[in-house]
């Protein structure tokens, strides 16, 4: 089997975990050039809903220390609102806003872009600041470059669409049968740099690399059935040693690979970003057989639980839920989406899970999302989550769903004055609130003209 080394330029190891993430390069570096990061923390505020604002403004305070320092950037965040809000709120793990925060402080003008900050000689931030934000990124307080990871977190700010985490091994695994294949693969660094050329981007430093797209791109427009056939014949040759083929799913891999080709932007090869208040440290070498990122149990069924018992008690944002569940893959989909059908326990969690559940497009998430939302104590709620799920089956798997609650021989049901005890009033008030969104309305509108608008009968 042909072998692939990842040899970018990053310095990766069997410790590490790595990610493909599509990314908007040119925007990262308006972003990182010509945008206040007062802006772009402000940009982040919006995006921590209600539910998330007093977890956000105890992080904030927590990692500057309150103080003089904490109100000139609360200060400088509500100055930029109005523009943050014309622009759009952005989404951010605390390592990406740990840098963001890194740049604000470095210096004096509370309206500097990060590389006018860079741009001369900076003071730094006071050494408290130094050493909360270099918690979540160490390689802001070692003395290298920190342009480096200042404009890897305006990519994390630009990237429309990502893959993984996978182990670094399995990583390769994958990428070696694809490789393998008569698809016509070549895992290779672009031409084009991530990095500016005066940035001191050495392998110890940076965590990204853009990769070449040349020959991943037509893997979007093949034939299912040719991609099926290539799998097929990958699968049943003979591995090499080197290569322990049984551990990688390739047709997952290459669904996973396709889906985020079709996005366009720079193609990057990545670190994932730790937030070591959520993720178990990395051990300091030697290293040991334990891996060093040990994802969560969650086959523990109590463990989806005690998440959306932070998460109501606002010790949980949505993006560092996303973050979890993105690392640990198809199980925590399956465990989050278990718990969210418990339509009682957990309001607030239950509408951050069903978001995330929306955009997994698997079919076992379409008919969760559609229980969830036929139970929901709150519809409109729970129809702006399903209105995120793109996947095609949805319309009708949400009539057939909603068309079970009516009567069975095509009678006209009666509705009752309560949602809870009548399901055609039930029915009726989970229509309405679909009302916003077309494509959903479109396929279920017509059920109402089997509910009757008359009030049940009074029994004698």
């Amino acid at each position: 089997m042909h072998k692939v080394t990842f040899d970018f330029g990053v310095a990766l190891s069997e410790e590490h975990h790595v990610e493909l993430l599509v990314a908007d390069v040119s925007l990262a570096r308006a972003l990182f050039e010509g945008v206040p990061a007062a802006r772009l923390l402000s940009r982040v505020q919006l995006a921590r809903d209600e539910s998330d604002q007093a977890a956000w403004d105890a992080w904030l305070a927590r990692t500057i220390s309150g103080g003089e320092d904490l109100e000139r950037l609360q200060r400088a965040i509500a100055r930029h609102a109005r523009q943050a809000l014309d622009e759009g709120p952005i989404e951010a793990e605390n390592t990406t806003v740990a840098a963001l925060l890194f740049g604000f402080f470095s210096n004096e003008s509370d309206d500097a872009s990060l590389a006018e900050t860079f741009g001369r000689k900076i003071r730094g931030p006071r050494e408290h600041l130094v050493r909360a934000c270099a918690f979540y990124d160490g390689r802001l307080a070692t003395g290298g470059d920190v342009r480096v990871p200042m404009l890897e977190a305006c990519i994390r700010l630009a990237t429309v669409a990502s893959a993984g985490p996978w182990s670094h091994d399995r990583m390769l695994d994958a990428a070696s049968q694809v490789a393998a294949t008569e698809l016509g693969i070549q895992w290779k660094a672009a031409e084009q740099c991530l990095f500016p050329v005066d940035f001191h981007a050495g392998p110890e430093h940076a965590r990204m690399v853009r990769l070449d797209r040349t020959s991943l791109d037509p893997l979007v427009a093949r034939d299912p059935r040719e991609l099926a056939g290539a799998i097929a014949r990958a699968e049943r040759s003979p591995s090499g040693p080197d290569s322990p083929r049984s551990r990688v799913r390739l047709d997952t891999f290459l669904a996973d690979l396709s889906s985020l080709l079709q996005h366009r932007g720079a193609l990057v090869l990545a670190v994932p970003v730790i937030d070591p208040e959520v993720d178990p440290p990395v051990p300091s070498s030697p290293p040991s057989d334990r891996p060093s990122n040990i994802p969560l149990d969650w086959s523990q069924p109590s463990l989806a639980e005690s998440i959306a018992e932070s998460i109501e008690a606002g010790q949980t944002s949505l993006a560092r839920l996303r973050n979890l569940v993105g690392r640990g893959g198809e199980p925590a989909l399956d465990a989050i989406g278990a718990e969210m059908l418990r339509a009682t326990h957990h309001p607030v969690a239950n509408v951050m899970f069903a978001e995330i559940l929306a955009r997994s497009g698997r079919p076992r998430d379409v008919i969760r999302l559609v229980t969830h939302f036929a139970i929901a104590s709150d519809p409109p709620v729970a129809a702006r989550a399903l209105s995120v799920c793109s996947a095609p089956e949805l319309p009708s798997v949400l009539r057939a769903w909603l068309e079970a609650m009516l009567p069975t021989d095509g009678a006209v049901a009666p509705i009752g004055p309560d949602p809870h005890t009548s399901s055609a009033a039930r029915l009726t008030a989970c229509v309405a609130s679909l009302e916003p969104y077309p494509h959903l309305y479109q396929a279920v509108k017509t059920l109402l003209l089997r509910v009757s608008d008359r009030p049940p009968p009074r029994a004698e």
